[in-house]
């Protein structure tokens, strides 16, 4: 492998593996708060509803305010769900995992540069199938 070209296998492997680290933080972070905002305000809505000390506060706009508050929920939820903020959380975290076996592979001296890029080829067009929802072929 000639220096030319291990700067250049470095320098792909090195952004790969930021942006599919970047992208599992992000999606970690949008995916489970999605989920915890959900509930909630599910929960919130509920309370609104029943809870006796708060119908003493709102006393006019409950019913509003829980509908209010159980909307949100399923819009929060719709979002997440048609976003497949899960689906591309996994999808990140998979990627970096497989750009951590390349680095592997990257590190021995005789590394293949060919089988390197090969595998990064590979592990891009897995990761868009997964972000597109799609089989891999």
């Amino acid at each position: 492998m000639t220096e030319e070209e291990k700067a250049f296998l470095e320098s792909e492997i090195n952004r790969q593996y930021q942006w599919y680290n970047r992208g599992s933080k992000l999606w970690s972070a949008v995916h489970h708060w999605s989920l915890a905002i959900s509930a909630l305000l599910s929960a919130l809505a509920t309370l609104v509803l029943k809870s006796e000390w708060i119908k003493t506060f709102v006393v006019t706009y409950r019913d509003d305010v829980a509908a209010g508050l159980a909307a949100a929920a399923t819009l929060v939820t719709t979002l997440a769900a048609s976003g497949g903020f899960g689906r591309k959380w996994q999808a990140n975290r998979r990627s970096r995992g497989r750009m951590d076996q390349v680095k592997i592979d990257f590190s021995n001296p005789e590394a293949d540069p060919q089988k390197i890029r090969e595998n990064l080829k590979n592990i891009i067009k897995q990761h868009d199938d997964s972000i597109i929802g799609s089989t891999p072929e």
